[in-house]
């Protein structure tokens, strides 16, 4: 809690983070309504989209107990219904926090990521998230428990969507295809 996405587009090596999406005391089922109806509403479903790409967390795979479904069971259950075509990519695992943060902070040295100023709490989230020393090394200080979700979208968005973003590079390509799911 909250329920938080965030709603980018990757287009010629840069990524655009064109919405966000926050509900609190929510499900995975709401989150997708929410988002399959602005995706509706704004037209981003006509054909000047090639595809759609559902990224993400790794533990959305493990299975919950509001539900029979897993988180992206339940997303591919929603867009399926919707009659959106879409494709998951997620890994097997998450990767470590630092390594996306850097990359992330890298994409915005390098002018490769840009946040729609409508995206007003995920840019307050990067504003207050901040590292936290503990016993096994800096962790992202998870204790404001209104923040963090959206910029932890952000990180997997660009983390997940890293090898549309670059050059394609050979050890890149079997990664691609070994993360994506239909």
């Amino acid at each position: 809690n909250p329920m938080t996405a965030v709603l980018g587009a990757v287009i010629r090596r840069r990524r655009y983070i064109i919405e966000e999406f926050r509900i609190s005391k929510s499900s995975t089922k709401e989150l997708c309504e929410l988002v399959i109806n602005r995706l509706n509403d704004k037209g981003y479903l006509d054909s000047s989209f090639s595809s759609i790409i559902i990224t993400g967390d790794a533990s959305g795979k493990s299975g919950s107990s509001k539900s029979n479904l897993n988180d992206y069971e339940q997303i591919m259950d929603a867009f399926g219904k919707a009659g959106i075509d879409y494709m998951i990519v997620v890994p097997e695992a998450n990767p470590p926090v630092r390594d996306t943060v850097n990359y992330v902070n890298n994409a915005f040295e390098k002018d490769a990521l840009f946040i729609s100023d409508a995206c007003t709490e995920l840019i307050r989230d990067l504003e207050l998230v901040a590292w936290k020393q503990g016993a096994d090394g800096f962790h992202i200080d998870k204790s404001k428990k209104d923040l963090t979700h959206l910029s932890d979208c952000l990180r997997y968005f660009c983390w997940n969507t890293r090898l549309l973003a670059e050059d394609d590079e050979e050890e890149g390509r079997s990664e691609v295809e070994y993360r994506t799911r239909r």
